[in-house]
């Protein structure tokens, strides 16, 4: 598959992030409050799901629709990560 599947771990208010084909690991603290950025993060999420489903329907990643999705996707990344550099 051309896309990167993760398995997330959920443990005492911190998340374990883990790349099953790797032995990578990204660890975070969750707080109990909902940070600013949190819609941000569903809506990566759900675009990242829709293109992923586009690009194996269409089979090609350079269709147009996904590729319109892409852009989009890469927009609301560059914004995400904006929030984390100002910070």
């Amino acid at each position: 598959m051309a896309f990167a599947e993760y398995v997330c771990r959920s443990y005492r208010g911190s998340m374990l992030v883990r790349d099953p084909n790797h032995s990578t690991k990204w660890a975070y603290r969750l707080s109990s409050k909902p940070s600013p950025s949190a819609s941000l993060e569903e809506e990566i999420y759900s675009l990242r799901k829709k293109m992923e489903q586009l690009a194996l329907k269409e089979q090609c990643l350079t269709a147009p629709k996904v590729v319109e999705i892409s852009t989009i996707l890469d927009k609301k990344l560059n914004e995400y990560m904006g929030i984390f550099q100002r910070a």
